[in-house]
């Protein structure tokens, strides 16, 4: 275990897309569950670590993570892959300028300063190793590469010299190797091949991080005709045995089951949409596609009569202006407010579920058409209570129906701001203000107070999990499921 350990790092939990900060020991617990997201940080199990957004994450290369194509916490594209020669981490950078980067790959040095987990620079200088195995190019020190075992410098030093040899011998043959990619593949060669069709696909020579693929054989001269006839003949062959031979289906085919979600929520199925809004500021750019797995989410914002029986169950501190553990008897419909991102955290977990992702609670705003509100593209008057015909305080949740969202979630628009579980960051591509805040989180959907140019489903804004100088009078939330 490095000195590095009894430091806390960030780490990333896929299941509950959550951001958080923990010991790098040998069983890395996630904030949101408790549950293990992985064990031996940071040389006794594979991890991957970003160099643009600063977190790690577990990387099992059975799943395929080692291939992504970008980040898999803040979606940046990636360039350059470092493998440590003293631990299991495999450090990732995109060509995206990020200002106060902590760490920088480069083909000379490797990684600067040093291992983001271990803490160690090695004095080897790296190779570059093009992995069949893993299927990605990695800059690494060690001699062997540990996933498919090729030695590291001996393939690096003489790839160069075999390209050459390797397309004069294929392209003086005359006929095309059968079962070959199509000759715009750019993916590594997989281990299932022989090495004839490895050969023949992708070889990656002097540029850094790039594929050369070679030229396209010849094409053997093919009487069309006659095979196009004989062709279609055995389809219409095929096609008639099926149809007077085949299986008959017994009846229509089943119908889609939509879970039955529990009580006061509402089921969301999940999908691709555009999340953010290119003509909002500068926290809402860029717009980026982002997917959603289903889940269950609250129908209202938390009441305070709901939060009260937490209070009570758990002595968990009173909301400001509770007395002796009771929300004021005008406010048992309100939504609860006063409440910190940790309070909210606390009731979602003590009631068996969680808060929202940020992307999970826009999705359920906007659906998959990518409305501006959750009733579609124009502001409307008395259907939240927001803007021009807001009532100038809380009221009872549930109380503009006709505001609800594509999937029938109410109030998400007004009423009170909504913890969301994301941890407060510039979109992909974007850029942000600096924050001096140590901990910002993401609230979502306004306020009673909020105009509707601010009330609107992308509008966002980062908020201090805890002790807020201006306090949390205006912030309550809703909680989500997993199927």
């Amino acid at each position: 275990m490095s000195p590095e350990a009894t430091q806390s790092f960030t780490f990333y939990c896929p299941q509950h897309q959550l951001r958080f900060r923990a010991a790098g020991d040998s069983l890395v617990a996630c904030e949101q569950g408790g549950h293990a997201i992985g064990s031996g940080f940071p040389d006794q199990a594979w991890w991957q670590y970003c160099c643009d957004c600063a977190t790690f994450w577990p990387s099992k290369v059975t799943n395929g993570f080692l291939r992504r194509s970008e980040c898999f916490v803040c979606e940046r594209p990636t360039a350059k892959r470092y493998l440590c020669p003293a631990c299991q981490v495999i450090s990732i950078e995109s060509a995206v300028p990020v200002r106060r980067k902590l760490y920088s790959i480069t083909v000379e040095n490797g990684i600067a300063p040093s291992c983001p987990g271990c803490a160690t620079h090695p004095a080897a200088a790296p190779a570059e190793h093009q992995c069949p195995e893993i299927g990605v190019l990695i800059l690494t020190p060690r001699s062997a590469c540990p996933f498919c075992e090729a030695s590291v410098g001996a393939q690096s030093t003489s790839v160069s010299k075999q390209v050459s040899q390797d397309l004069s011998a294929r392209l003086s043959k005359d006929a095309a190797f059968e079962g070959t990619n199509s000759k715009n593949e750019t993916s590594p060669p997989n281990t299932g091949a022989t090495d004839a069709q490895r050969d023949d696909r992708a070889v990656y020579i002097a540029a850094p991080w790039q594929a050369v693929l070679p030229a396209a054989p010849r094409k053997r001269n093919i009487p069309w005709l006659p095979v196009t006839v004989a062709v279609g003949v055995t389809v219409i062959a095929v096609t008639a045995f099926a149809i007077v031979f085949g299986p008959k289906r017994a009846g229509p085919l089943p119908a889609v089951v939509i879970p039955t979600p529990p009580s006061g929520m509402v089921y969301v199925p999940g999908g691709e949409f555009r999340m953010g809004n290119d003509l909002g500021d500068e926290h809402e750019r860029p717009a980026h596609m982002v997917t959603v797995r289903p889940f269950f989410l609250d129908q209202h914002e938390v009441a305070c009569r709901d939060y009260e029986k937490f209070v009570k169950a758990t002595n968990h501190r009173l909301p400001p202006g509770w007395v002796k553990g009771n929300c004021p008897n005008s406010s048992h419909q309100n939504p609860v407010t006063g409440v910190d991102w940790y309070d909210a955290n606390a009731y979602a977990q003590w009631s068996g579920k969680r808060l929202p992702t940020e992307e999970e609670w826009e999705f359920a705003a906007r659906g998959t058409d990518g409305r501006l509100y959750p009733w579609g593209n124009q502001w409307r008057n008395n259907v939240a209570n927001a803007g021009d015909a807001t009532v100038r305080h809380f009221a009872n949740v549930g109380s503009y129906p006709d505001g609800k969202s594509p999937f029938g979630v109410m109030d998400m628009i007004g009423n009170a701001w909504e913890w969301t579980a994301t941890e407060f960051r510039a979109y992909p591509g974007g850029q942000a203000p600096d924050q001096n805040q140590a901990e910002l989180r993401v609230i979502r959907g306004g306020y009673w107070g909020s105009t509707p140019g601010k009330a609107t489903a992308t509008f966002r804004k980062g908020w201090d999990a805890r002790g807020a100088l201006v306090g949390y009078a205006n912030t309550g939330f809703r909680c989500a499921k997993d199927l």
